[in-house]
């Protein structure tokens, strides 16, 4: 039986990744990059989606050279952009509400385990009106490796006092569901802009179309 349903949050429960992606060529000129490739700025995107600090840092050396744009500044400045294309309104992803009434009734426990900030995760899932039906918030800040790193998800279990081969890891991008692999979790992929890799099919134990798919087959049984 299930103990735990463990959310990545940006793209996967909310519509975010569209809103991450523009404050990119902004924030990036902000710092003195106005002569990026195309093909160079959307490997550095796909590489730090769903990604901690050091992915991201490994992004920027590797595509800019090492040092050019230091990771922090640009996150500090990326958040501060994000948060003000957001004042434009941002929707939950299909499902998500009646997912976690579900799990609710169910009895499992559940928590966001993202790479943002935690005061970003709050303020997000209290904008699509979900904070209250989640039990616990954990950020890869509060952890020493982000994704693809397990740390956040192992966390978060570990404060739900669950089993990660009892909780599901409920993911839209491929550095979380080898995190969730890593981490001896049963990841669910949700694919949002990135579609399932190799590794992804292989580690994932069901890959859905959306957050209703993942209820049906938790109510079916069929996951865990």
């Amino acid at each position: 039986m299930l103990q735990a349903a463990i959310f990545d949050m940006d793209g996967l429960m909310i519509d975010t990744e569209p809103i991450w992606d523009r404050t990119w060529v902004p924030v990036l000129a902000d710092m003195g990059v106005t002569d990026i490739p195309r093909d160079s700025l959307q490997t550095m995107i796909d590489m730090s989606r769903g990604a901690g600090i050091d992915q991201m840092r490994r992004a920027l050396d590797g595509q800019l050279g090492v040092g050019r744009v230091p990771a922090e500044e640009f996150r500090r400045r990326q958040v501060a952009c994000f948060n003000r294309l957001c004042e434009e309104g941002v929707p939950a992803k299909p499902g998500l509400g009646e997912l976690l009434a579900h799990l609710r009734r169910e009895g499992i426990r559940t928590a966001v385990a993202s790479s943002s900030p935690r005061d970003m995760i709050d303020a997000q899932l209290r904008r699509v009106g979900a904070r209250d039906m989640v039990d616990l918030l954990v950020s890869a800040e509060e952890v020493e490796h982000g994704k693809p790193a397990p740390d956040v998800f192992l966390e978060a279990a570990r404060r739900l006092d669950a089993k990660p081969g009892r909780s599901l890891v409920l993911e839209d991008s491929l550095n979380g569901i080898e995190a969730g692999w890593r981490g001896g979790f049963l990841p669910v992929m949700v694919p949002d802009l990135i579609a399932p890799d190799d590794a992804a099919r292989e580690h994932a134990v069901a890959i859905c179309r959306d957050l209703n798919e993942v209820r049906d087959l938790i109510a079916a049984g069929k996951l865990g």
